[in-house]
């Protein structure tokens, strides 16, 4: 990866005279000024002294120079085609080593943005590795305005900024302001960056980059230059910036077309429009499948079901999330979210959609994970329960303005309320439930160790967890006994030191033994 001049002359924050394009010239590497011309390499920022470089009888003109002057006389730039002549600098060990900094800092900006879209990580994660390199404040807006992400650790001092933060969208008459000051006309015309200060409708001079992805205008990529000002060397870093969120929005519209499939699967499956296995599979077959690992549902519930615009909500969130793919059903929002060993958590997830639907009151229940596409309907009746119960259990849940951070609902933490609810496990809804899950894994390690783990819980239930009591009882010493839980709790992932936990195992015993645990 290549620096440009303009970039590291900015970075350094010195006076500088030059009549080199520094924008054009860009580098790869730093090394001291060297007296054997020969050696000298175009794609090498060389660092020194002003009296060294002039020293040379001649130098390549493609090699480049940044020197601090401590030359006797007046030196005209202008002579010198390949030099930058930095003024009141007089420390030559400390200017390389900032230069090599700038270099460092670069690169690992750089580097952790390719990694950050390889990995589909989002708008907001770009901007909250960039904050540090831009400075200035940063809002994300799609087509309608709406706020996408923004540098959350800058603060903006713009009163229109501050205001889009806090309603999550730019009001109306401000947009209607726009229209008639034919700023969207600006907006679609142009096919740069615009950089103005507009005193209607900020007191910053700002630079604006929109993205028309398939000739439609994607994003608008505002930044409010209050902290640094839109010199030649930062609008270039600045661009960088948006060549990376120009990928982020190619890549975006690559996935959504290699999803269109998946998606017309997950809506026909919701709708219960297909009718077996084997015609999921052969439909998958032709789609962008992006997991073996099974896939977890999110269903997305909102305050106002009447006023929520589910199809735009579902267009920004495939925009922005590609371990997922999302739909409109039943008012709601559908998220089939597919499992990865990487960092796409379901916590990370939910906290994405809650930011790209905010400032709408939502809440979201979450599904168990399923092994195959075929169960999406059951995997959404889990997320129809989990929130049924809970908001039932907290009739004020969407009155909460305070704490919002606990409307996320899972399926197996409200398991034993929807185990009541729903009488019993005799319901193909707990088939992937730990209850469920965790009979079938003992079963089969009973059979591989010989020993009936089962049956051993069954006792050692019936001791109160005792393990002296369950030793009595199996005519066994309290060490084996305390040997097998911790083998028990190994296979299951699980402790039993966690009454949750017991109390699940405990009746799984209970409805295996009665014959209620048989699933369809």
């Amino acid at each position: 990866m290549t620096i440009a001049l303009s970039i590291i002359l900015y970075s350094l924050n010195k006076k500088y005279r030059t009549c080199i394009n520094d924008s054009l010239a860009s580098f790869d590497s730093v090394n001291l000024i060297q007296q054997d011309i020969g050696l000298l390499k175009d794609d090498t920022l060389y660092v020194g002294r002003l009296s060294d470089y002039l020293n040379f009888n001649k130098t390549p003109k493609n090699v480049c120079f940044l020197c601090m002057d401590d030359a006797d006389e007046k030196v005209n730039e202008k002579d010198y085609q390949n030099l930058v002549i930095l003024e009141d600098c007089h420390d030559l060990c400390g200017l390389f080593n900032d230069v090599i900094n700038i270099f460092f800092e670069f690169e690992k900006w750089t580097g952790r943005m390719q990694t950050a879209i390889s990995q589909n990580k989002g708008l907001q994660d770009l901007i909250d590795i960039s904050e540090a390199m831009l400075g200035n404040h940063i809002d994300i807006l799609d087509g309608s305005f709406k706020l996408l992400a923004y540098t959350k650790r800058i603060e903006s001092k713009d009163p229109v900024t501050n205001t889009l933060i806090e309603t999550g969208a730019h009001p109306k008459d401000l947009v209607e302001k726009f229209y008639k000051d034919k700023k969207i006309e600006e907006f679609e015309n142009a096919s740069d960056i615009i950089i103005g200060n507009d005193s209607k409708f900020t007191s910053y001079p700002v630079a604006i980059k929109v993205f028309h992805i398939n000739e439609v205008s994607e994003l608008y990529v505002v930044m409010i230059c209050n902290n640094n000002e839109p010199s030649r060397g930062f609008i270039d870093l600045y661009r960088i910036f948006l060549n990376y969120i120009e990928r982020f929005c190619i890549k975006s519209a690559k996935l959504a077309e290699n999803f269109g499939e998946l998606y017309d699967l997950c809506s026909d499956l919701l709708e219960k429009r297909v009718s077996s296995k084997e015609e999921v599979a052969k439909r998958l077959a032709f789609t962008n499948y992006p997991s073996e690992k099974g896939f977890v549902c999110m269903t997305v519930k909102f305050e106002d079901e009447i006023n929520v615009i589910s199809n735009r909500i579902v267009g920004i969130i495939n925009r922005n999330l590609y371990s997922c793919t999302a739909l409109p059903f039943n008012k709601r929002v559908v998220l089939v979210h597919f499992c990865n060993e990487g960092d796409d958590s379901i916590d990370k997830v939910c906290e994405r959609v809650k930011a790209i639907i905010a400032p709408m009151k939502c809440h979201i229940g979450v599904s168990n994970v399923f092994s195959d596409l075929w169960d999406l309907g059951r995997a959404y009746e889990q997320t129809m329960c989990v929130l049924e119960c809970a908001i039932k259990g907290n009739m004020n849940a969407f009155e909460k303005k305070e704490d919002e951070s606990d409307n996320v609902y899972r399926f197996e933490d409200y398991f034993m309320n929807i185990f009541l609810f729903k009488s019993g496990l005799n319901s193909s809804l707990f088939k992937n439930s730990f209850m469920v899950k965790s009979m079938d894994i003992l079963e089969r390690a009973s059979v591989d160790r010989g020993f009936d783990l089962i049956k051993f819980l069954d006792v050692y239930f019936a001791s109160s967890c005792k393990a002296t009591e369950a030793g009595n009882r199996l005519h066994m010493h309290r060490n084996s006994v305390l040997y097998h839980i911790s083998k028990i709790e190994n296979i299951l992932g699980e402790s039993l030191d966690d009454p949750d936990v017991c109390l699940k195992l405990e009746l799984a015993i209970i409805a295996r033994k009665t014959g209620l645990m048989q699933l369809t």
